[in-house]
């Protein structure tokens, strides 16, 4: 009677730790992303990083900033997608 609750709450839990760690990837590639097109690296470079992921680029006084966002899908829920996004920026002048 218990073992069902338990299996829920497991599954959840991995489940929740699956979406932060594709968060964090997200962060990742957002931050080399915004220092490469800060350096003046074209785009299509930086294809092979954003592949599956929607990509924003703004310019702000000094700073180029890089908005990633990208759907997550859960293995135990399909159809029900989690939206993710994250931006990074980068001083253009360097440090």
């Amino acid at each position: 009677m218990v073992l069902p609750v338990v299996a829920m709450i497991l599954g959840i839990s991995l489940g929740a730790l699956s979406l932060q760690l594709e968060r964090l990837k997200l962060v990742s590639v957002a931050a080399t992303v915004s220092r490469a097109l800060a350096r003046g690296e074209t785009q299509e470079k930086l294809d092979f990083l954003i592949q599956g992921k929607r990509i924003e680029v703004f310019d702000l006084e000094n700073y180029l900033c890089v908005e990633l966002s990208a759907d997550y899908l859960l293995p135990g829920l399909p159809g029900l997608p989690f939206p993710i996004a994250d931006r990074e920026c980068a001083r253009k002048l360097g440090l």
